[in-house]
């Protein structure tokens, strides 16, 4: 993705004013990093306990009728074009703010325990990247919100796992029909996971068809549920 003006004015501004918040700009306190706490609370949260359940399981239904290879869900927040929550992860996924994107995991990871604190977890996997796109990006953005999440909820993390084989490019103008068809073989999985209860990351939900599809190679491997959280949730 080509840097625009308003990345390289993020960029310098944090350069020079490392303390100030990403969002508002504003001078951070002590006790913040990269975003103040009031844009972190301005930022369009599910209030409801299990409301992005409902939201998430909802669209699947609607898009994927009849599939059951995603067990649960959950997100923190609801996705808005040109809000502050997308700038946040434009920069964590574009702009090399890892920390963070660790931070953001962090908060998923609380949120989690939060709304589901029966649920036993055998392992966390990120959403991968293909090989192509992670040289170009140099990281992927959901291993890092996975390593958050993982931290805070004390589960191991498996990054070797699950593969992504097929280059499928930005689907980001595509209905869930064309994402759904471009995401068909597009992940692998290289070992067992007998009787594991599998605890899916990824930054924002938007049609399903990417955490389906991973879905259903988890649970050919042998994973006996598959939860998925996200960050965000889009507009649907």
């Amino acid at each position: 993705m080509p840097i625009t003006i308003n990345t390289l004015i993020r960029q310098a501004l944090h350069l020079v004013y490392p303390n100030a918040c990403l969002c508002c700009h504003e001078l951070l306190m002590d006790n913040e990093s990269v975003i103040c706490n009031r844009c972190y609370e301005g930022f369009d949260h599910f209030a409801l306990p299990g409301e992005s359940q409902g939201h998430i399981m909802d669209t699947l239904k609607k898009n994927f009728p009849g599939d059951s290879s995603i067990d649960q869900a959950i997100s923190c927040y609801k996705f808005h074009k040109k809000s502050h929550l997308s700038l946040v992860i434009h920069a964590v996924k574009y702009d090399g703010f890892q920390v963070l994107a660790l931070d953001l995991g962090a908060r998923l990871g609380r949120h989690i325990r939060k709304e589901m604190p029966q649920a036993n977890f055998s392992t966390v996997i990120p959403i991968p990247l293909h090989p192509v796109k992670k040289i170009e990006r140099t990281y992927n953005q959901a291993e890092l919100l996975g390593s958050g999440v993982s931290d805070c909820l004390a589960i191991q993390m498996n990054t070797t796992v699950l593969h992504r084989i097929k280059h499928t490019g930005s689907q980001t103008s595509f209905v869930a029909s064309e994402r759904k068809e471009n995401l068909l073989n597009a992940f692998y999985c290289n070992q067992r996971l007998d009787e594991q209860s599998v605890l899916l990351v990824d930054d924002v939900f938007t049609t399903g068809a990417t955490m389906i599809s991973a879905a259903k190679v988890l649970k050919k491997a042998g994973a006996f549920n598959v939860t998925v959280a996200t960050l965000a949730v889009a507009d649907s």
